[in-house]
């Protein structure tokens, strides 16, 4: 899913070129991941993501707020991060599409500056309560210290 019109419509043409069919460039959804899952409900073999590092998502406050209070039904349950930071929502965006372990999991890929992880997961959200105890790809998350590590 992608935001920004010019590389959702390059995605999909670059789909297109691979996949004459079709079948794969009508996955490539638009809108804002935050407020408007187009993938709601799927699970994934492998996600990736680039988030937009610093950018806030005040413009999805009211639809995050809204999905956080759904609790376990929704991909924000475990708490939200500050607002002058998304990047953990992404990463919790993530999670919520990844295959069960019984279902053979998911490979997750994401690039975060470090911010999420330092300041939001440690130090301002309850976030980290759910996240300790996920395979994050090879990253250890420790609370208690108060220190990110990259194993």
């Amino acid at each position: 899913q992608e935001v920004n019109p010019e590389t959702w419509a390059v995605s999909k043409s670059d789909l297109f070129m691979k996949d004459p069919t079709g079948r794969d460039p009508d996955n490539i959804a638009y809108g804002s991941v935050l407020s408007n899952d187009r993938h709601a409900g799927r699970s994934f073999d492998y996600l990736i993501a680039n988030p937009p590092y610093g950018k806030d998502w005040k413009r999805d406050e009211d639809a995050v707020r809204a999905e956080h209070e759904r609790g376990a039904a929704g991909r924000f349950a475990p708490g939200l991060p500050r607002i002058s930071d998304g990047q953990l929502l992404f990463l919790l965006h993530m999670l919520a599409h990844a295959k069960e372990p019984k279902e053979g999991g998911s490979r997750i890929a994401i690039i975060l500056n470090g911010s999420p992880l330092v300041t939001c997961l440690l130090y301002t959200s309850d976030a980290a309560d759910d996240l300790l105890c996920v395979d994050l790809g090879g990253s250890r998350i420790t609370k208690k210290k108060k220190t990110y590590n990259n194993i």
